[in-house]
C-alpha cells in the first residue's frame, strides 16, 4: 500500500504524466464504446464471450 501511495504522489506532481493516465483513461472509455456500438450493430453480446 505504501508503495501505491507513493506512485500516487509521483503522478499527482508530475503533470506529463499524469495528463498521459488521463488520455489513456479516456481512450479506454472511447474504445470501450467502439466495441459496444459494433457489437450492438451485429448483434453480438460480447460480455458473456
Amino acid at each position: 500500500m505504501e508503495a501505491i501511495n507513493n506512485l500516487y504522489s509521483i503522478v499527482q506532481h508530475n503533470s506529463v504524466i499524469r495528463e498521459y493516465l488521463e488520455a489513456e483513461r479516456r481512450f479506454s472509455i472511447l474504445w470501450q464504446d467502439i466495441i459496444r456500438i459494433l457489437g450492438e450493430a451485429v448483434d453480438i453480446d460480447l460480455n458473456n464471450i
